[in-house]
């Protein structure tokens, strides 16, 4: 599913418009519980008259705008594939406020599919009309039909402008008609998003040919970081990213009052390499050391206070002995899943049997914090939890690790700005490799293909099999890529939860053993960022565990704490959410020891490809850029 925008364009105080953008939410996830739909309230964002001395459609970036209120709007339309407009009809136009805020932007807008739903005495017809317009006049793909919702009568009209409940909840009330107007209107966006994601001869332009030296897969923090390096060498390098940004798992939430909360990657190691990355795109950091200070202990399950499973100091005590014991597999010292032959036992054995024989136990919920992706780990190859918080984890930990000063979003950001060939909202419909080179079609986001040609391919995303649907792929590879088994991991940033500011909330179960740990699916933990009232967490959960899943799950354990008056939760709502499916990449210990990653690894440079990313490596930013360098090398070498 399209990230869509709902943006709530009244912003009058007493107003209607937020509960009818909640009905129409609503009505919409009855029928497309998959919809990924974010509310963006006009009223909350209070952006004043419009104050930017730079025409919007000559700024291509949040950087270029001189005020901070302008670029957290920037990042935050950004975001979206899509949009739909609630708005009311006053003296047969649309809200000032929606004109303001629309006028602030252009590239942001530009090319995005927008439904809109109008409201008012008559419907809000002609409010719908102009609005359109002014969409088309952005370059926006505006719907051909709209929504408008009339009020019954002038009595509930006149509840409507005093802010009263319409009682639009459950069945809809007055409106309960038009919720398969809605619904249809939204499944035609979803349709005009997503249609470029099927391949049509229809919509195939020509194809031009375009010579480079290495195409890269991919713009998470491998694929970018891979093409900063390689066009710094004067290469000729396109990049091909399926979503509509560079970054991956880095995920940072700006408020309008210009803080952020960075909900997915929140930082990498200080490490040289890092560093130098960082300074190569201007990117200012801030050193951070972990801080355990605040943490409470609860049982998701119950929603009740809980013990601490092992003191702090023990468990510190337990992380040293822990990284001794760790010593006896140096090929994992940096992060590389590069195996030797025969594979000692304990790395495909499960992890309780390693921390059983070592007398590890104290160091099962510090593990947890770091490797908690890995689900439940106990149970699992030793071998991913390793890879997860293993030595050169450890040491980062207890050295700090650094973050940019804007969050880890303007480092990607600053890299999209240097990048010459980026293809966003782009994926691969059908490769051809040799050893002389690789062909591929790619189909862009309106429909259109074009055929790109390379020297050298650099896949940097998790290779399965579904990914890599359209490539020539070898017996070989089609027999490793569909090993994969992995894990679903959701993030998100919370409001109005009631969580105390400056807690760590982290789920315990004291029922499981050893470790206290929770059992999949789970939220790991509720984790304070340092602004207030806005919380984030992260979801683990088995191959069919949806993110529709992980948002009740979210919704039902805050319910749990309020039951048991844990904590004082009002109406939490989510913010901010990301899927970072597939994590956590595994094969069966079986597999492992029969030398499934010998077989992974041989096949660099087969047929012009090379791999890197998360299946060849500690998902670690450092780490992985680490590994990355070494494949440039032997890219270089040819």
């Amino acid at each position: 599913m399209p990230t869509t925008g709902l943006i709530v364009c009244s912003t009058r105080s007493p107003r209607a418009g937020l509960q009818i953008s909640t009905f129409i939410h609503e009505t919409i996830k009855q029928a497309h519980p998959q919809a990924s739909i974010t509310v963006i309230d006009l009223a909350e964002w209070n952006l004043p008259l419009y104050n930017e001395p730079g025409i919007p459609s000559r700024i291509t970036s949040a950087e270029g705008y001189v005020h901070e209120h302008t670029k957290a709007w920037s990042r935050e339309i950004s975001r979206y594939d899509s949009f739909i407009f609630v708005t009311p009809q006053y003296n047969w136009g649309y809200p000032a406020s929606l004109k303001n805020a629309i006028d602030y932007l252009f590239n942001e807008w530009k090319g995005k599919p927008a439904m809109v739903v109008s409201y008012g005495g008559h419907g809000g017809g002609k409010a719908a009309a102009q609005l359109q317009q002014v969409l088309q006049g952005l370059r926006m793909v505006p719907l051909e039909s709209t929504v408008g919702l009339t009020f019954p009568e002038k009595g509930i009209m006149a509840r409507a402008a005093m802010g009263e409940d319409l009682g639009l909840g459950g069945e809809g009330g007055f409106w309960a008609g038009e919720k398969e107007a809605i619904q249809g209107l939204f499944r035609e966006l979803v349709g005009v998003v997503e249609k470029s994601s099927l391949p049509s001869r229809i919509n195939t332009t020509k194809a031009q040919t375009k010579p480079y030296d290495v195409c890269i897969l991919g713009g998470g923090a491998t694929g970018t970081y891979a093409a900063i390096r390689l066009q710094d060498r004067g290469k000729r390098v396109v990049v091909i990213e399926q979503n509509n940004r560079l970054g991956g798992h880095t995920e940072t939430y700006y408020l309008p009052n210009g803080s952020h909360v960075d909900y997915g990657v929140q930082g990498v190691f200080d490490d040289k390499l890092s560093r130098k990355f960082f300074s190569r795109l201007g990117v200012k950091w801030h050193r951070v050391l972990p801080s355990f200070k605040g943490e409470d202990f609860v049982d998701f399950t119950t929603g009740r206070m809980a013990e601490s499973p092992v003191g702090l100091v023990q468990s510190l005590l337990a992380l040293v002995r822990y990284r001794l014991a760790l010593r006896q597999f140096p090929f994992l010292d940096k992060g590389l899943y590069d195996l030797p032959d025969p594979v000692p036992e304990a790395i495909f054995r499960p992890l309780r049997e390693f921390i059983e024989e070592n007398s590890l136990e104290d160091v099962i919920p510090m593990l947890f914090f770091w490797a908690h992706g890995v689900g439940n780990m106990l149970d699992m190859p030793a071998l991913y939890t390793f890879q997860n918080f293993g030595v050169p984890h450890v040491s980062a930990v207890l050295g700090g690790y650094i973050t940019p000063e804007k969050g880890m979003y303007e480092l990607y950001r600053a890299a999209a700005a240097v990048l010459r060939n980026v293809h966003y909202q782009t994926k691969v419909v059908e490769a051809k490799r040799s050893d002389s080179g690789v062909t591929l079609t790619v189909q862009h986001l309106n429909g259109t293909h074009d055929t790109i040609e390379a020297e050298q391919l650099l896949v940097t995303h998790a290779p399965t099999v579904e990914k890599l649907q359209g490539f020539d792929l070898t017996q070989e590879e089609s027999d490793l890529f569909s090993k994969w088994s992995w894990r679903n991991y959701y993030v998100a940033v919370t409001s109005n939860s009631g969580i105390p500011d400056g807690r760590y909330v982290t789920n315990t179960n004291p029922r499981t053993g050893p470790g206290f740990l929770p059992e999949m699916p789970f939220e790991s933990l509720i984790q304070y960022m340092g602004v207030p009232g806005h919380p984030n967490t992260k979801i683990v959960g088995q191959m069919n565990f949806t993110a529709e899943d992980a948002k009740q799950l979210i919704a039902s354990d805050f319910a749990r704490m309020k039951t048991a008056g844990t904590y004082s939760i009002r109406e939490p709502e989510v913010v901010a959410f990301a899927d970072h499916s597939p994590t956590t990449m595994m094969v069966s210990p079986a597999d492992i020891q029969s030398g499934f990653y010998r077989r992974l690894y041989a096949l660099q440079g087969q047929r012009s490809t090379f791999y890197t990313g998360l299946t060849f490596c500690s998902d670690y930013s450092s780490l992985l850029w680490a590994f990355t360098d070494s494949m440039l090398e032997r890219m270089q070498q040819g």
